[in-house]
């Protein structure tokens, strides 16, 4: 097995000219973005800008890109405590590669569909097998999605009264991203207790493939299938007995999340927020996550930038919610998406060097 996973890597890789394209469309609608969120006010303009971040509080700026960078850890040391528990230990370091690969790619390809391939390309090239990277990632986006319903739990409970500041089309996406999430737990469950489901699946996929002459050696790819599959079983029961690695890595997405919205919070202060509005300006990034997170939009961007606004334009001055939105945004989504990306790459080269040295 271990074999076949090194030829996967080989082979497969990271597609430069794929994910170039995708680059350049997330440039595109980043720029679109903040073309849409800066027309919001008449009074908007780039010195007020500038001005703006010249009088913001230096200190909580700072704590918020150090929440940020945790956000990134958090998500790398949630999946290294999957591995650990499997036999796969690796550094701090690794989980941070890992989790800088989906962050980078879940920003920049339609319903962060790129994400968990990138950190299973980055897991197998350090020697963890295909069907512990599976399970591994699996159970983390289990736990991640389980937070943010959890998150939002605790928004509609203390901050209700945030939800209502949200205009009607925003409070129905907040419902309805809401509603998504707690079905997607439901699936991923499914998917992980009922292997049988996934099997079914993948093989209805390669059968597809092959009447559609781009598949070959059909028997051959499906008894893979099947070894995969039993590989996966097999892992998912050794999961299941590690409750204390379970409760661990819910509590490290947990912490992801919160974190993440904790530079809005600290933006939030930086600008000159009242401390006792902190926790509002919390819950608008709360509410705004089960507002976008089912958005097919890399990134959800245009989408999550509108319902930030939404919230703090109840808040604030319009030009003022501008101000914050951009700031808000460009710490914990911009600025987060060219450290991983730069981080991705810098390991990526390091890997190329050592292979052919």
């Amino acid at each position: 097995m271990e074999r076949s996973d090194r030829a996967r890597t080989q082979s497969g890789g990271l597609n430069a000219k794929r994910e170039a394209l995708w680059s350049l469309l997330f440039l595109l609608i980043a720029a679109c973005t903040v073309w849409a969120v800066s027309s919001q006010s008449k009074d908007f303009s780039l010195a007020g800008f500038l001005e703006f971040l010249q009088g913001a509080s230096m200190p909580w700026l700072v704590l918020a890109f150090v929440c940020m960078l945790l956000s990134v850890w958090s998500e790398g040391m949630a999946l290294l405590q999957i591995c650990k528990g499997f036999g796969h230990g690796r550094r701090a370091s690794n989980g941070f590669v890992y989790a800088s690969a989906d962050v980078y790619f879940s920003a920049i390809t339609p319903s962060a569909t790129g994400g968990q391939p990138a950190s299973a390309f980055f897991m197998m090239r350090d020697g963890i097998p295909g069907p512990v990277s599976t399970v591994a990632l699996l159970l983390n986006l289990i736990m991640y999605t389980l937070s943010i319903v959890v998150i939002g739990i605790l928004c509609f409970l203390f901050r209700p009264g945030v939800y209502r500041m949200f205009s009607p089309l925003a409070r129905l996406m907040i419902l309805v991203g809401s509603a998504v999430q707690c079905g997607l737990v439901l699936l991923l469950l499914l998917l992980l207790k009922k292997e049988k489901l996934l099997h079914r699946a993948c093989d209805a996929v390669l059968r597809g493939l092959a009447k559609l002459h781009l598949l070959r050696r059909l028997d051959r790819k499906r008894e893979r299938l099947r070894t995969a599959i039993d590989d996966y079983r097999r892992n998912v029961q050794l999961a299941s007995g590690q409750g204390g690695m379970l409760w661990r890595t819910f509590a490290l997405n947990l912490m992801q999340r919160m974190l993440l919205i904790a530079v809005t919070m600290c933006a939030f202060r930086a600008a000159g927020g009242a401390a006792e509005q902190m926790l509002d300006a919390w819950a608008v990034q709360g509410f705004s996550i089960l507002g976008y997170s089912f958005v097919p939009i890399p990134g959800a961007m245009g989408v999550a930038d509108l319902m930030l606004m939404d919230g703090f334009g109840q808040m604030m001055a319009q030009e003022s919610a501008v101000n914050l939105e951009l700031l808000s945004r460009s710490i914990s989504f911009y600025s987060c998406i060219l450290i991983c990306g730069a981080v991705v790459l810098v390991k990526y080269l390091m890997q190329k060097v050592r292979k052919q040295a």
